[in-house]
């Protein structure tokens, strides 16, 4: 994402879209009842025809609908001004942002948890390409700022006791399968993980130039569930030190071990509100689900800005991925305390 302008006291941000994983972030910094502007498409009547033209519009916003599975970002509101005499003030209309959409949003204020996302999302995309493995199966994967998502699974045919036949080179498949990834994908980093030693028939099959951007990890399994222990795993630290997933788990162990050991943790809307106005708030977690609809939950609001106000770190987390699933199941807000206050 590109801030092409940002002007804090008018809440005025104009921001071009660039890849897809800007939409996730988009989802979080627009509100409900923000002023937005933008270029669209609508279907407009001419005569006994509808002719669809395109149109610069600005519109208060009413819903956002954020499709996670097909990367779409739906804004839709009443249109309070167009470009376009044929379109009727008043009217309501959708915007699918997409890349390469430039928007402007008007918002009563940015506060600072929403000039984080901001930054955090026009900081520079990077890509760790990830494959789990052993003998049998193989899951590929790409690490991004947002998490992660899987770009496909392979099974090999595997040499049995007492089996006839050839069998192929299963370590040679995936190798081809990671050297045509970092051609198309080309990540910044390869991490290869796998149960036991397979590792080191993998890396036989490498090229030497792919070699050099290896990382060596291990995991327990061959599914999705490895992502979220490799990211724990210290040899990809340095490789991860920038990932927003492997935050979001640091939070929620921290989170979890407050509550279960040291009693400086709460979650829940009213047990996170009492510790915001007693002012023992550090840091505030919040599911993404809550900020969809931010301006037209009033406690929610009041218990953000509240946070904000006593300088606690506000983190918006991801409900797709491993850390939000088990935040979702403490009623998607929780907060680590400063001090104990009952």
């Amino acid at each position: 994402m590109k801030v092409l302008s940002k002007n804090v006291k008018k809440g005025l941000l104009k921001l071009k879209i660039e890849n897809l994983e800007d939409l996730w972030y988009l989802s979080q910094i627009i509100s409900m009842g923000d002023l937005i502007r933008a270029s669209s498409t609508r279907k407009i009547e001419k005569g006994n025809e509808k002719v669809r033209k395109k149109i610069f519009l600005k519109l208060k916003v009413e819903k956002i609908e954020f499709q996670k599975y097909s990367s779409t970002l739906r804004v839709s509101g009443k249109i309070l001004e167009c470009n376009d005499e044929d379109v009727p003030i008043g009217n309501y209309h959708s915007i699918i942002v997409e890349p390469g959409v430039v928007l402007s949003i008007e918002k009563n204020e940015l506060p600072d948890y929403l000039l984080s996302v901001v930054r955090e999302a026009s900081t520079p995309n990077y890509k760790i390409l990830v494959c789990v493995f052993d003998r049998e199966e193989a899951l590929f994967a790409m690490i991004t700022k947002q998490g992660y998502k899987i770009l496909s699974r392979i099974k090999g045919s595997v040499e049995k006791k007492y089996a006839k036949g050839k069998t192929e080179n299963f370590y040679k498949r995936i190798a081809t399968i990671i050297e045509e990834y970092n051609k198309s994908k080309n990540p910044d980093r390869i991490i290869i993980a796998s149960p036991s030693f397979w590792s080191e028939y993998l890396m036989k099959e490498l090229s030497s130039d792919i070699k050099t951007r290896i990382i060596i990890s291990s995991c327990n399994s061959v599914s999705a569930s490895a992502i979220n222990e490799i990211m724990k795993r210290p040899e990809t630290k340095q490789a991860l030190r920038e990932s927003r997933l492997r935050v979001e788990n640091t939070l929620i162990e921290e989170l979890l071990k407050e509550i279960s050991k040291n009693g400086l943790a709460v979650y829940g809307v009213d047990e996170v509100e009492e510790a915001v106005n007693f002012g023992a708030v550090d840091k505030l977690l919040i599911l993404d689900s809550l900020m969809y609809n931010f301006n037209s939950d009033e406690r929610i609001i009041k218990i953000v800005r509240g946070a904000e106000k006593q300088r606690a770190k506000i983190f918006v987390i991801n409900s797709e991925f491993e850390p939000g699933k088990m935040l979702s199941g403490l009623g998607g807000l929780a907060a680590i305390l400063r001090f104990k206050f009952k």
